[in-house]
């Protein structure tokens, strides 16, 4: 492992924000007090990556995973590639479902795009042979209208963001603002077809916005140094969540339709804690999760007017959730992994309208370390993550709830 892979390495450990549990309140934002809406009437949502971009993508080993310190290979499954990770997952319909990482390829990263049409997952054509960058997020509009972000290397080593598009036919790369410094893009949410947002990090938070023609830099007041997106929700034009950091303080933001409003944290209790991903639904119900400064699963939750914590299943030693989504508000679904004395165990947490509970994974079947969630109903649920230390180690994995059991799809 080179030295700049060390350094990612321990980026990616390091926690990034600490969130608040008793209480959120406004504040306004560090440069202009509220971000008034940009373009002219165009609504937008944030959507990030917990990364630094300063790496090119020969170190994206330490980037597409959280790496654990002591996890061991599940069983080899079939219908993926080996040494390859998945990070993001979005569904249109139970026949029609996205999942996106990437793939080693000699010394390089690929690309790495799953189609499920219903009955089988397979690799989606990608019409950027040979070029070397990793997908982290996935959105769709309808079943001909997709979204796929990460970053690129470009011809000086650097890591730039990169925008793919689903046509209906095949996925291709969409020319992306020029950034003169190393960036990358970490989610993407879309609105409508003519209304989607990208975030991740420039040397501070970076806003991309597409129009319906060209994607624009969107100026916003946290493009600063150190300050990162790292997740993103849409639940309509004028509720939109996003999560983030700036510096060792987190950076949670919502989106009212007219203007983003920064919240307040956190709390001296739950100082060092981090949050990963944010999911609403409705104004008066959103989940963060993350974990703690003492390595254990964190989950906020919104109620309108505060964000406080509550209790979650207890793991053993540490345990970290990295994704979450929701249905409704009775049925929620968060996972991750956690680091225990038998190596990486899978986490997966359900929300039951009263509680958090643990629920088992495949079997055990697969010891994997989860990345993304997407409920698409109760009874459909897919989450994405990879097996293995690192991604040469193992391979990508894909999860499916039937509304009884989980199960090991790919």
């Amino acid at each position: 492992m080179t030295r700049t892979e060390e350094r990612l390495t321990e980026a990616l450990a390091a926690r990034a924000a600490a969130v608040a549990a008793d209480s959120i309140r406004p504040l306004t934002a560090r440069d202009t007090g509220r971000f008034r809406r940009h373009l002219a009437g165009r609504r937008w949502s944030v959507s990030l990556a917990p990364l630094a971009a300063a790496a090119a993508i020969a170190t994206i080993t330490s980037v597409v995973a959280m790496l654990p310190h002591h996890h061991q290979a599940g069983p080899a499954l079939t219908g993926l590639p080996r040494d390859s990770a998945l990070i993001g997952v979005a569904a249109v319909s139970a026949s029609d479902a996205w999942a996106v990482g990437a793939v080693v390829s000699g010394r390089r990263f690929l690309p790495l795009i799953m189609h499920w049409n219903g009955t089988d997952w397979a690799r989606s054509r990608i019409a950027v042979p040979g070029q070397a960058q990793v997908v982290r997020g996935v959105a769709a509009v309808s079943a001909r209208d997709a979204w796929a972000v990460g970053e690129r290397e470009d011809k000086l080593k650097r890591s730039q963001p990169s925008i793919l598009h689903w046509n209906g036919a095949e996925w291709k790369a969409v020319p992306t603002p020029r950034l003169h410094a190393a960036a990358s893009l970490a989610a993407v949410a879309t609105v409508s077809a003519t209304d989607i947002w990208a975030v991740g990090e420039a040397k501070g938070a970076l806003i991309l916005h597409w129009n319906g023609s060209r994607w624009r830099i969107a100026p916003n007041p946290w493009h600063l140094v150190p300050d990162v997106l790292s997740s993103v929700f849409a639940r309509s034009a004028d509720d939109v969540w996003a999560v983030g950091r700036d510096g060792v303080n987190p950076l949670i933001l919502h989106w009212n339709g007219v203007s983003w409003t920064r919240l307040e944290g956190p709390k001296p209790g739950l100082s060092g804690s981090s949050v990963y991903s944010v999911a609403a639904v409705s104004p008066r119900l959103a989940w963060l999760v993350g974990d703690t400064e003492q390595g254990q699963p964190l989950i906020l939750r919104w109620n309108g007017s505060t964000l406080r914590q509550v209790p979650g299943p207890k793991v053993t030693p540490t345990g970290v959730l990295t994704g979450v989504s929701a249905v409704s508000a009775g049925q929620a679904w968060a996972v991750g992994k956690d680091d225990s004395p038998r190596g990486t165990q899978t986490l997966i947490f359900r929300w039951q309208g009263h509680v958090w509970v643990r629920v088992r994974p495949p079997a055990s079947r697969v010891a994997a370390s989860l990345r993304g969630v997407f409920a698409l109903s109760a009874g459909n649920v897919w989450a994405v993550g990879y097996t293995g230390f690192k991604v040469k180690l193992g391979k990508a994995v894909i999860l499916h709830w039937n509304g009884s059991s989980w199960q090991a799809t790919a």
